[in-house]
């Protein structure tokens, strides 16, 4: 080999190599929510979205006109390639198993393997809508403290539902339901001890990113940092 093919082979390796670790490492920390539009086989459309948490990439896709969708589980490795197993209620009914680049997915959709008849179609995809997860840990540690609530939300059953809230360093609170179509608000009463209440619920984040809430001196919810955009609730004197 002459030398100066000897130096373009060199540098074309190099080249190689440090595209292949850029490439290499997109998939490592990622959390994302992605949407896409595709077709199975060249034909069959569908819309399908995929979620992403550490090297777990979960989602579900439906075709055009069809009302069910189709569960999808794997993994996701750090280069973008990927196995899915596709399932419907408990039923596996194929895999999907190709590679993840930039905004496109090329891959292969194939029948399950215990399957009496053996089918393979081109599975292709288009990203249309991303959305990127903050690195949680960054987001706690900058909320280190304490913070008392400002607003309450939430229902008994079905109805009524009620808004409770601080207004100018008082709380006022509402009870509403739908009737014949309509909101219907009404004002409720909040005794002394309500108030006391209120007034003691707080919110914290400790320097171990722990996250509780507590009302009247108690802890209430616990929720320990765990990386990745999951939460692990654990519950604690709750009367």
């Amino acid at each position: 080999m002459r030398p100066f093919s000897a130096i373009r082979h060199l540098l074309l390796l190099a080249l190689v190599a440090a595209s292949l670790s850029a490439w290499a490492g997109e998939f490592d920390d990622a959390f994302f929510k992605r949407s896409y539009v595709g077709t199975i086989g060249g034909k069959h459309a569908f819309d399908m979205e995929l979620r992403k948490a550490g090297g777990i990439l979960r989602g579900a896709y439906r075709y055009a006109g069809a009302r069910s969708a189709l569960t999808l589980e794997g993994k996701l490795a750090a280069d973008g390639t990927f196995m899915l197993l596709e399932t419907s209620g408990d039923k596996l009914t194929g895999t999907v198993k190709g590679r993840l680049v930039a905004e496109k997915i090329s891959a292969v959709w194939a029948t399950p393997w215990n399957a009496k008849r053996k089918r393979q179609l081109d599975f292709n995809a288009v990203q249309t809508a991303q959305a990127d997860l903050h690195d949680k840990a960054a987001v706690l540690r900058g909320a280190q403290g304490t913070y008392s609530l400002k607003t309450i939300s939430g229902s008994i059953g079905s109805q009524p539902q009620y808004d409770t809230w601080r207004e100018r360093g008082a709380w006022r609170s509402t009870t509403w339901s739908i009737s014949t179509g309509r909101r219907v608000d009404d004002y409720a009463s909040l005794t002394r001890a309500d108030r006391a209440l209120l007034d003691s619920m707080q919110v914290s984040v400790d320097a171990a990113l722990t996250v509780r809430f507590s009302a009247a001196g108690k802890v209430l919810l616990e929720i320990p940092f765990a990386q990745g955009p999951d939460y692990r609730v654990r519950e604690s004197n709750i009367p």
